[in-house]
This record gives structure tokens, C-alpha cells and sequence, in this order.
């Protein structure tokens, strides 16, 4: 089993930290240089996808957004992201059948963590 199936099969803890700052400062010593462009690449990204997401509101575009959130989950967990990762999961499991309002609260509840991860990220205090 690899770190990601791993990772979607456990639920985080209540009181387990939202954002993992030892994995966030793991992750910066491993990519030296490079990983201020990184995370930044990853912050870019993560608003296109959470922008395709709240386009695929469609019952027809469903799998498009199980696809994205299993991305998303995959991609939050590796920069220690967990909330935003435990969100992403959830709505994975859930996108083939979810109706539209519980839809657009999971929709925000993911926005509002991709901006308490991007100030975590950024150095940014909230």
C-alpha cells in the first residue's frame, strides 16, 4: 500500500493540527531551493482545480469532480496539508451521488481551507 491509499483510508484525529508544519518544513528541506516555486506551483494549482470543481456542478460532471478531488487529496497530503486533504477525500467518496446544496457547502468548506493552507504555506500568520 502507498502513502496516499494510506492516507485516504484514515481519518485525521480531531485534534490533530489542520496543517502539518513538520511535514511542511520536511518537505521545504528536501526540495532546498527549489521549494519556495514549488509551493507556489501547488497554491496555482490548487485554485484551478477547486475552480474546475465549482464548475462541475452537473450531475453529468460528476466523475470529473471525483477525479479532481482524488488529485487534490493526493496533492494536499504530500505538502501536509491535512484538513484540505481530509475535505478532498470526503467529497471523493461522496461526488457520484451528492446533491447540489450539501455540494456547494463542501465546495466552500474546501475554499476556505485552501486559503488557511495558502497563508500556512506562504508564512503568512491567519
Amino acid at each position: 500500500m502507498d502513502f496516499f491509499s494510506a492516507q485516504s483510508t484514515t481519518a485525521i484525529a480531531p485534534d490533530a493540527p489542520r496543517i502539518d508544519a513538520v511535514e511542511i518544513e520536511r518537505l521545504r528541506s528536501s526540495l532546498g531551493e527549489e521549494s519556495d516555486a514549488i509551493i507556489q506551483l501547488f497554491l496555482e494549482e490548487t485554485a484551478k482545480r477547486l475552480a474546475r470543481m465549482g464548475r462541475a456542478m452537473d450531475p453529468g460532471e460528476r466523475e470529473l469532480l471525483s477525479r479532481e478531488a482524488h488529485s487534490l487529496k493526493s496533492a494536499a497530503a504530500t505538502f501536509g496539508c491535512r484538513h484540505l486533504a481530509e475535505l478532498a477525500r470526503d467529497l471523493e467518496d461522496v461526488a457520484p451521488t451528492i446533491a447540489l446544496a450539501p455540494l456547494a457547502a463542501r465546495l466552500s468548506a474546501l475554499g476556505d481551507a485552501y486559503h488557511e493552507v495558502r497563508e500556512a504555506l506562504l508564512g503568512k500568520s491567519s
